[in-house]
């Protein structure tokens, strides 16, 4: 906009047009807020604009972005000299936390309009939402590079180091002759390495961008029994529909299958007894899996239905997160009932037509 400063040649609509337009760009933070001051400063005839982060606490001004060629650290240290103010509170989460002001130094000859307030307030409530975005972006980039650190530190350090610690239990347990300590001690080590593992699998499940392709669940089903029969050897899965239902899902979706029965064969009865059965509706296909365990917790049911868990109520590990998300990538949904004979969970994924 080059409208010279004291001279309103557009009107307020066209401003907020041209506000939003500025806005609406794709540019960086900095770029859509000294726009948007500037517009300010054209339309409130003023020097300069600024947006300025405000510590409630020890009320030390911060600024972010300004129209001036050159400010000092705190703005306040210049308002000596000014007698044109505009100032707006700039609020994050319902609470104060900032101010958008326009200054000059010579004094307006009339107080500033309603018209004038309103687009100032406008340009603030703007900013906001601009604000909380970049600090949005900002607190996902930090956890995003924890998360990162933390499984580097789970996949590499940890997991070497479990692996050394595994073999001198064994050693130890022979030389003792004490079998049930040191199984006791391998079991847990090995439950430690498998959690490892799948936090591995979780985080590439994340990251995947595989496109979806047409599969059988019929023969994913199978692969799955396959390996399952083979590592719980006293379990006994069946499948009982052999409809050959196909449906566009992601490589990913066979590892939420394996995860479901895993679960039904590892905490089945005694013995475990899992059931299987496949259904094609008009659109969706729907996967039963029925086991005859004591079912599963209330709070391992809402890992499989929100995603969702508390400090002090959570999973046992992370195989229903895996299954949750990929789920959830398939637009899928996911139904539990248990009852005192077992628990059946149900898959429903839709058909893409």
């Amino acid at each position: 906009m080059q409208t010279p400063l004291g001279e309103k040649s557009v009107t307020a609509r066209e401003v907020r047009e041209e506000l939003h337009r500025v806005m609406s760009q794709n540019a960086t933070f900095d770029k859509k807020a000294h726009d948007a001051l500037l517009i300010g400063t054209t339309y409130l005839d003023t020097e300069d604009g600024y947006l300025v982060r405000v510590d409630p606490e020890t009320n030390y001004w911060k600024p972010m972005i300004s129209t001036a060629q050159a400010y000092a650290s705190d703005p306040t240290l210049q308002l000596g000299g000014y007698h044109c103010y505009h100032g707006t509170t700039l609020y994050l989460d319902g609470e104060p936390s900032g101010v958008v002001f326009f200054i000059s130094e010579d004094a307006r000859k009339d107080a500033f309009t309603e018209e004038e307030t309103m687009l100032a307030e406008l340009i603030t409530h703007l900013l906001s939402g601009e604000v909380e975005h970049k600090h949005y972006e900002t607190e996902l980039t930090r956890r995003n590079n924890l998360i990162n650190i933390l499984n580097r530190v789970l996949r590499h350090n940890l997991r070497n180091d479990m692996n050394v610690i595994r073999g001198h239990v064994r050693l130890m347990s022979d030389q003792l002759q004490d079998e049930t300590s040191g199984s006791i001690a391998l079991q847990k080590i090995d439950q430690f390495m498998n959690l490892s593992q799948k936090a591995r699998d979780l985080e590439k499940i994340v990251r995947n961008n595989a496109e979806c392709a047409e599969r059988n669940i019929i023969t994913l089903l199978k692969s799955s029994i396959a390996d399952i029969t083979a590592n719980f050897p006293s379990a006994s899965v069946t499948l009982e529909s052999d409809e050959g239902a196909t449906v566009a899902v992601l490589p990913s979706f066979e590892r939420a299958l394996y995860e479901l029965i895993e679960n039904a064969a590892k905490h089945g009865g005694s013995p475990p007894n899992v059931r299987i059965a496949v259904e094609s509706l008009p659109k969706a296909v729907e996967v039963r899996i029925a086991d005859n365990g004591s079912g599963l917790s209330e709070q391992e049911q809402e890992v499989l239905a929100t995603g969702a868990e508390a400090p002090l109520t959570h999973g046992s590990g992370l195989g229903l997160w895996i299954v949750y998300r990929i789920l959830s990538t398939h637009d899928g949904d996911v139904e539990v009932m248990t009852t005192n004979r077992g628990t059946t969970v149900t898959v429903s994924l839709p058909c893409r037509l």
